[in-house]
């Protein structure tokens, strides 16, 4: 019988050899120490001396024990430590630096496959798309230590060759970083223990179905995109892996601000999803429990609404908005063209976005691909999409409802022509703004949102008149009027039906910016201190319902707080789209509202 068939077949002995390693490991055996007799190690594990034999032998091919002539057998390698305190440097040199063993990898193979429906669900991407497949196998000094299988959406990578890149010695991080623009920002590991594979046991020089540490790893870049999955195998007789952690410095952010952004995001988030199927040819509340269960429970059933997106899946409404949110963390020179494009450009990498997607913002998105600055590219007539995505700049300029208002007229003017779309933007920014202070109600909301912005004219806006904090724009209708019709609609009274049905007769559900903002507003004003019955209102008004309920929850979870929507809402949202909402709340908090400790 060949050395592996007995390794295979001999449990026993391998079983001996993990315990002699973890003896090791634990100190009770230095390196440099005679370990006892083999008659000595009989006795202590009760097997036979033909056991022990194999053991030890086992132990000498593994280059962790030497057998010298006339005088035994010692120890001479300590199973090293596999430190991982960065998770998003990946696998190098500088976790062995401090017992200064080198690092190196061999290419098995780099090849294009199709995902299958395991890695479209991992790297949230259709079936057939793309892949580029990386296997390599990693050494520490001569000993390989693990297999690595490395999936990348190929779409994402920016036409790296990567047979003509250091993969042996180099970081397929830092080649991504340079060549790519792929920064990692969250990897999500999965540890458990497995039984290696006939294959893996051949690359790593250790027997069949002898425990390995198996990693599954999800690797996000800056915008929370998965860009890599990983699968590793790590041998667990030479090293093992110590995870370490370390606290670092908290910057200070006032409570209710955390909760009130948070708010913000899981408000239009959950709202954009829920309005998301069609539901033009529905009337009434009686089905809004039914979408908010199926939104609730997505992980049990695999949940799909009318419009084919699977439950808990936003659509452009809220997803430009984190887009938004992620950019505007690194302006720092206020608003740009630039800018402005990069929100579109890099929302725009998500696969699926596009996807569902309105032409318009097609168009838009491949002008700016293909660099045509030469043509108008904005979006035509009175239009709700920079409406329906402006609410994190209102969450930066806390109370002050100016700042806001031109804020979000200058980048509605780079994405859309008309007054109207710039006005109604201004308006949901304006709300946001105000619904940010620490003791703000309902009414002081709307009463920003309903503010007069002159709309007489056509052509660019002009700057705010300071001494009134109107911002006049030329183009459009009369946006905050329709607005302040519509908040005397929601408080007039009556039943959700009723009031749905003068809001959808007097001001209207459609796209323009004219019809579904002011809408937003009509049911919030119908809904004082009850978040959840607003979303009803505006997941069952028909017609723009994704962006209605999204403005609704914008602006609702801002004013509320996150506390007032269910605490799964959280799960979902972050499970479904890959997002991070915590993150991208903690990050905007500490842009606008760090406090010196």
């Amino acid at each position: 019988m060949d050395e592996e068939g007995k390794r295979q077949r001999g449990s026993v002995y391998m079983n001996i050899c993990y315990q002699i390693i973890d003896d090791i490991v634990k100190n009770k055996y230095s390196v440099g120490d005679l370990i006892p007799t083999q008659n000595e190690l009989a006795e202590k594990f009760q097997v036979s001396r033909t056991t022990i034999r194999e053991a030890v032998k086992e132990l000498i091919r593994r280059n962790i024990l030497r057998a010298v002539k006339g005088k035994g057998t010692f120890v001479v390698a300590k199973p090293g430590e596999l430190a991982r305190n960065s998770h998003t440097e990946g696998f190098s040199g500088a976790q062995f630096r401090n017992i200064g063993r080198e690092v190196h990898s061999r290419v098995i193979l780099i090849e294009e496959i199709s995902a299958d429906k395991k890695l479209s669900n991992k790297l949230v991407v259709p079936e057939k798309s793309s892949i580029t497949h990386i296997r390599r196998i990693r050494y520490v000094d001569l000993i390989p230590l693990c297999v690595d299988d490395a999936y990348l959406v190929t779409g994402y990578l920016g036409g790296i060759d990567f047979s003509k890149e250091d993969l042996e010695t180099g970081s397929l991080y830092k080649i991504l970083e340079e060549k790519a623009g792929i920064c990692f920002r969250y990897v999500e590991e999965k540890y458990r223990a497995v039984s290696c594979s006939k294959e893996f046991a051949s690359y790593l020089g250790i027997s069949p179905n002898e425990p390995v540490l198996g990693i599954e790893m999800i690797s996000c870049d800056e915008f929370g995109k998965p860009v890599e999955y990983c699968e590793n195998y790590e041998r667990s007789d030479l090293f093992y892996t110590v995870i370490q952690f370390r606290k670092t410095a908290q910057k200070k952010i006032r409570k209710n601000i955390y909760d009130k952004i948070l708010g913000a995001f899981l408000g239009a988030a959950s709202g954009d999803a829920l309005g998301a199927p069609e539901k033009e040819d529905v009337s009434g509340m009686d089905h809004a429990e039914r979408y908010i269960k199926i939104f609730t429970e997505y992980a049990e059933k695999d949940n799909e609404g009318d419009s084919g997106l699977k439950a808990g899946c936003v659509t452009e409404a809220f997803s430009l908005a984190y887009f938004l949110a992620l950019e505007m963390v690194k302006w720092s020179g206020g608003i740009s063209e630039g800018g402005v494009r990069n929100v579109f450009l890099k929302w725009a990498e998500y696969l699926n976005y596009l996807e569902f997607a309105d032409q318009e913002i097609k168009d838009m998105v491949k002008a700016w691909k293909n660099d045509f600055r030469e043509q108008d590219i904005r979006i035509k007539g009175s239009s709700n999409k920079a409406a329906m995505m402006i609410f994190p700049i209102g969450l930066a300029n806390e109370g002050n409802c100016l700042k806001a208002i031109q804020d979000a007229v200058d980048f509605t003017m780079h994405i859309c022509t008309s007054g109207s779309s710039a006005a109604a933007a201004a308006a949901v920014a304006a709300a946001a703004a105000r619904a940010m202070e620490p003791e703000t109600v309902l009414d002081d909301v709307l009463e920003a949102g309903g503010q007069e912005v002159n709309t007489k004219g056509c052509g660019a806006p002009t700057r705010p008149h300071l001494n009134t904090g109107i911002v006049r724009l030329r183009g459009g209708g009369s946006v905050e009027k329709r607005i302040r019709l519509a908040i005397d609609i929601g408080r007039r009274g009556g039943s959700p039906e009723e009031i749905m049905e003068e809001l959808r007769d007097l001001i209207g559900t459609g796209y323009a910016a004219t019809e579904s903002i002011p809408c937003a507003f009509g049911i919030l004003a119908a809904c004082p201190d009850d978040l959840m019955q607003a979303i009803k209102m505006g997941i069952s008004i028909c017609n723009e319902t994704s962006v209605i309920t999204s403005v609704v929850g914008a602006l609702g979870g801002c004013l509320y707080g996150s506390k007032k929507m269910p605490k799964e809402w959280l799960e979902v949202i972050n499970g479904v789209n890959n997002f991070d909402l915590e993150w991208v709340t903690r990050s905007v908090s500490a842009e606008y509202y760090e406090e010196e400790r």
